[in-house]
C-alpha cells in the first residue's frame, strides 16, 4: 500500500494534482480542497495562508480573470475553479470574489474570439444575439486565452448559479429572484442528487456563501449536510473522485463537511 505525502501531489506552480508528479488543469479546485483541510484541522497559519495567495495569485492574468495554470495561456479556464477559489477564500479572506465579480461586470466584450474554429459560428451568433439584448454590450465573460473577446466556453454569464454565487461571496447585492434561482440550484441536491462533481462544486459554493444572510447559511448547511450523509465527508467523496483513497487530501478532508 503507497504511503504518499502532500509533496508527491505538488506540481511545479504548487498546486495540488490528482496524479503524483503531473500538473492537472483542475489544480485551482484541488488547492482550494488543500485551503480546506488545513483550516478544518487547523493547520492553515498565517506563513502557509501567504503561500498558498500567491500560489493563487500566480494564475491571474489580470485582477479578477484566471487561468488554469501558468503554463496553460491556451486552455479556457472555466467555472469549476471559480467557484473553488471563492470556498477556499472564506479562509484565506483575500476578497478574491471581489476581483472576479468586478472583472466580470466591468469588462465588457470588443467583438468575437477567432481563434478557436470549432466554435467561431457559435461565438458569431451568440455574440450577435447578446449584444442586440444587451443593448450593445456583453458582460459576464471570463476569456482567459483572448482577454476582451466572447467565447461561449468562459461566457459565465449563463450560469445563474456561478455568477450569483460571486455577488454572495462577494457580499454585494442580490435580486430576490437569482437568489431563489441559487437556492433551487443548491437544493435540487436534496431531491435529485448529483454527480461527484456536482457535490464537490456545490460544497464550495455553500463554504463561499454561507455567511451572506441566515436565509443562504440554512441552504449551504443543508447542501453541505447532504454530501456528508452520502459520502460521510469530503475526504472520502474525493476518494471516490480521485478513485485513489491513498491520496493525501482524503486523510486530510475526512469526515469534514
Amino acid at each position: 500500500m503507497p504511503t504518499y505525502t502532500i509533496q508527491d501531489f505538488t506540481d511545479q506552480y504548487g498546486m495540488i494534482t490528482d496524479v503524483p508528479n503531473v500538473p492537472s488543469g483542475n489544480g485551482i479546485l484541488f488547492t482550494a480542497h488543500y485551503v480546506w483541510g488545513l483550516a478544518a484541522s487547523g493547520q492553515l497559519t498565517d506563513d502557509k495562508k501567504k503561500i498558498l495567495i500567491q500560489v493563487f495569485r500566480n494564475n491571474f492574468v489580470e485582477s479578477g480573470l484566471m487561468r488554469r495554470n501558468p503554463a496553460k495561456i491556451s486552455d479556457y479556464e472555466a467555472h469549476d475553479d471559480y467557484l473553488g477559489l471563492m470556498g477556499a477564500d472564506s479562509f484565506l479572506g483575500v476578497g478574491f470574489a471581489q476581483e472576479i465579480l468586478r472583472y466580470g461586470k466591468e469588462t465588457a466584450c470588443d467583438g468575437v474570439d477567432e481563434s478557436d474554429a470549432s466554435k467561431l459560428n457559435t461565438n458569431k451568433i451568440a455574440y450577435a444575439i447578446l449584444k442586440v439584448l444587451k443593448l450593445g454590450k456583453v458582460h459576464w465573460v471570463w476569456n482567459n486565452v483572448n482577454p476582451g473577446k466572447f467565447h461561449v466556453n468562459p461566457w459565465l454569464g449563463r450560469r445563474l448559479d456561478v455568477t450569483g454565487t460571486m455577488k454572495m461571496a462577494a457580499n454585494q447585492p442580490i435580486c430576490p429572484i437569482l437568489w431563489l434561482y441559487w437556492s433551487l440550484f443548491m437544493l435540487s441536491l436534496l431531491l435529485f442528487g448529483s454527480d461527484n462533481d456536482g457535490y464537490i462544486l456545490r460544497t464550495h459554493m455553500a463554504l463561499a456563501c454561507e455567511k451572506y444572510g441566515f436565509l443562504t447559511k440554512l441552504v449551504c448547511k443543508a447542501v453541505r449536510w447532504k454530501m456528508k450523509k452520502k459520502f460521510g465527508g469530503m475526504g472520502q467523496l474525493l476518494s471516490a473522485y480521485f478513485n485513489n483513497p491513498d491520496h493525501p487530501l482524503v486523510a486530510l478532508l475526512k469526515d469534514v463537511y
